[in-house]
């Protein structure tokens, strides 16, 4: 009976060491597994920047060759070409959610005449009905390749805006991925600086992230 004794504590240290080995075991591998986790966020975040930056980088300056440029507005079918230009050019393949946006401040910049507000779209999928009435007084052009696209400026990032002016100049431009709210208007920024719109309205939200 002793003996059994002896044996029957002796396993169940065995499996109270086992059953402790398993949880430190199971701890490690969730915690592994997490800063696994955080590091790939991490790293995600870091590439989303340095490609955003890279594409501003690539854009901001650039001079697009005005036959180019006039063929994607429209120029040559008789349309004036204004003293500047805003060309909002959505990828509807990678972003189709980038038409559902509040357009209140898009539209408030035809208090400008001397900006001509452009919208592009390509790759597969169809613009909401509701976009043509919602972006007023904006063109719409649907007839470019995303070839002609990558000729003009390079990869993009799917929702991008371009302020150029009537010589083809880039004077200011923005990027950014389906997903990314960076908490600060594009076109609001645009209307401040041509004294539309006061600055108050360029931020709207805390950054979160490219």
């Amino acid at each position: 009976m002793v003996w059994a004794r002896r044996i029957g504590s002796r396993q169940r240290a065995w499996d109270l060491g086992a059953t402790i080995l398993l949880l430190l075991a199971s701890l490690w591998v969730w915690r592994t597994t997490r800063v696994n986790q955080e590091l790939r966020s991490a790293l995600q975040f870091t590439a989303a920047q340095a490609e955003r930056s890279s594409v501003l980088d690539r854009l901001t300056g650039r001079r697009v060759p005005l036959p180019l440029l006039h063929e994607i507005i429209g120029a040559e079918q008789g349309r004036d070409v204004t003293e500047f230009g805003l060309l909002w050019i959505v990828d509807l393949e990678r972003c189709a959610t980038c038409l559902t946006d509040r357009f209140a401040v898009w539209n408030m910049l035809a208090e400008d005449p001397s900006i001509g507000r452009y919208l592009l779209v390509f790759g597969d999928g169809k613009v909401p009905q509701f976009v043509p009435r919602a972006l007023r007084g904006t063109t719409i052009i649907t007839s470019v390749s995303r070839e002609q696209i990558d000729t003009i400026f390079g990869p993009l990032l799917p929702n991008t805006k371009v302020l150029f002016d009537r010589s083809g100049m880039i004077l200011m431009s923005d990027s950014r991925t389906a997903g990314s709210k960076c908490g600060w208007s594009f076109e609001a920024q645009v209307g401040a600086l041509h004294g539309i719109l006061t600055s108050d309205v360029i931020r709207s939200q805390p950054s979160e992230d490219s």
